[in-house]
């Protein structure tokens, strides 16, 4: 019997893992490590912006990074979903909106400590994902985001439909409880607000506070989710991203797998609710429309499903480019651009703008560069289509 071939490595092939416990391990590319350089050269590069420009236009591109670092939260959680495990979630908002109103409820009913009541809120909208990946995750691909969006939906409405009570039974604290129906909640961010100002007492714009305690989340979820793609829980999830049928022949519970990446995908998620919610000190059902969760997907595919760092460039890049539509009047008023007509970019059809560049940059990046900024073609193959 002849011993085989070793592999050259000019073949093409992948090249050998030593030390490798799995299967999975040789036939799996090494996780993308560039987000340690990445994430920093961004931080730097907002710092030197804000300090470059003017008051004004500094303070604006400060709060353009805080909605984009929201949104970055948000796309890390759909990561795991659909960049890790392929999962087509269409409902991701679901996991936002329950980490809000959970929050919310905590602190602004019960009175809770903010940081017990956003992992709680976490908590609860992890074992949501439990609960609907259940019977939802035997679904493949679009009949899986059907189920995903109308979930999402039912949640809505149901909480725009309920109301708030009074729980002097309870406690004799003359306080009310519940989601407010069409009213919302509000003023429930006082004590985040208050501990931003202890803890940060050398910066002196609340936007510099929000945007520097959502970079603390971001780079906390950035190393888990590194972590998480490195070891060989990751390494199984891509490989059921790829071909879920040969990863069930390698003996991996698939159907467990998804589960699990359905749970910590909703975990990121709520932190992202949590981040708006406080952003605004006030959240109401309408807050949670599809076109949310549209929004998250294209940040995320913009960066690069399946990569790292990818989500969050792609939010800050798709932020930036929404916020530049609102200087269009400016622009239209200027002699260089003085051939657009003024009503087509007048101030009250920013938002109308806004949905058709969003529509547009769908198109764009699904025609020229579907893999996103950082990501690979590979990541693109769903199992199945």
């Amino acid at each position: 019997m002849t011993s085989p071939e070793p592999v050259s490595p000019d073949s093409g092939g992948p090249p050998p893992r030593r030390g490798a416990a799995s299967p999975l391990a040789r036939i799996l590319p090494e996780v993308d490590d560039r987000w340690m350089a990445h994430w920093p050269m961004m931080l730097l590069g907002l710092v030197i912006l804000y300090n470059v420009l003017p008051g004004a236009y500094g303070e604006y591109v400060v709060s353009v990074a805080v909605l984009g670092s929201m949104f970055a939260i948000g796309a890390l959680g759909l990561n795991v979903h659909y960049g890790f495990a392929g999962l087509l979630n269409f409902g991701h908002v679901m996991f936002l909106m329950v980490g809000a109103y959970t929050t919310a409820l905590l602190v602004s009913g019960r009175g809770m400590n903010i940081f017990l009541a956003m992992l709680i809120g976490a908590v609860v909208a992890s074992v949501l994902g439990l609960v609907v990946g259940a019977f939802s995750l035997r679904l493949r691909t679009d009949y899986l985001a059907i189920v995903t969006i109308a979930m999402a939906e039912m949640g809505r409405v149901i909480i725009k439909n309920s109301g708030s009570f009074r729980v002097d039974p309870l406690t004799g604290s003359g306080k009310t409880i519940g989601t407010g129906g069409v009213f919302g909640v509000q003023n429930f961010s006082s004590g985040f607000n208050s501990f931003l100002d202890t803890t940060l007492p050398f910066v002196n714009s609340h936007a510099w506070q929000l945007f520097i305690f959502n970079a603390v989340v971001i780079t906390i979820i950035l190393y888990m989710t590194w972590t998480l793609r490195r070891s060989p829980w990751g390494r199984a999830l891509r490989a059921i991203r790829e071909d879920e049928d040969i990863a069930a022949a390698l003996g991996k519970p698939t159907f467990l797998l998804k589960l699990q990446a359905f749970a910590v995908g909703g975990f990121i998620g709520a932190f992202a609710g949590v981040a708006f919610a406080l952003n605004n000190n006030f959240i109401d059902p309408d807050t949670w429309l599809p076109i949310f969760t549209f929004r998250i997907w294209i940040a995320m595919i913009m960066g690069g499903a399946g990569t790292i760092f990818g989500p969050v460039l792609g939010a800050m890049l798709l932020q930036s480019i929404f916020s530049l539509v609102r200087f269009l009047p400016n622009i239209a008023a200027s002699p260089l651009f003085g051939w657009i007509p003024e009503s087509l970019v007048s101030s009250n059809r920013i938002f109308a703008l806004q949905g058709m560049l969003l529509g547009l940059l769908i198109m764009l990046v699904v025609i020229f560069r579907p893999q996103g900024v950082l990501g690979s073609r590979e990541d693109l193959i769903l199992e199945g289509t």
